[in-house]
C-alpha cells in the first residue's frame, strides 16, 4: 500500500459519515499497516463511533496497540476477503458489538 496522503480531519470525517448515516453501523475503523500512514507512525487505526452525544472520534495511534495480532486483523492478512468476529464487548464504549472486517487498498497512480 502507498504511504498515505489523506488527512486525519479527511479520515474522520468518513468514518463519522459511515456511522452517521446507517443505523446499523454503531462504529467505523480504518486500520493502517504499521507506518504506512505516517513514517513516524507505527499504529494508526482512527475510531468513530456514536454516542448518546453524538458521534465520537477516536485517534488510536495515540495507543499502542499492535493490532496486527489480532484475529480480524491477521486473518484477512492470511488471504480472506472479510472477517466476521465473534460477539464481543468493546473496550471504549463497553457494548457488545460483532465487527466485519474488510481490505481496502489505494491505488498507485503509476
Amino acid at each position: 500500500m502507498q504511504k498515505s496522503n489523506s488527512g486525519k480531519n479527511n479520515l474522520s470525517a468518513l468514518l463519522a459519515s459511515m456511522v452517521k448515516n446507517n443505523q446499523h453501523i454503531f462504529g467505523s475503523s480504518l486500520a493502517f499497516e504499521p507506518y504506512e500512514f505516517k513514517e513516524e507512525i507505527e499504529f494508526y487505526s482512527p475510531y468513530a463511533y456514536e454516542t448518546k452525544y453524538g458521534i465520537k472520534i477516536y485517534n488510536e495511534s495515540i495507543v499502542t496497540i499492535d493490532y496486527t495480532k489480532l484475529d480480524w486483523y491477521s486473518n484477512l492478512k492470511d488471504g480472506k476477503q472479510d472477517y466476521w468476529a465473534e460477539p464481543y464487548r468493546e473496550e471504549l464504549t463497553k457494548k457488545e458489538l460483532i465487527t466485519y472486517s474488510v481490505l481496502f487498498f489505494q491505488k498507485i497512480k503509476a
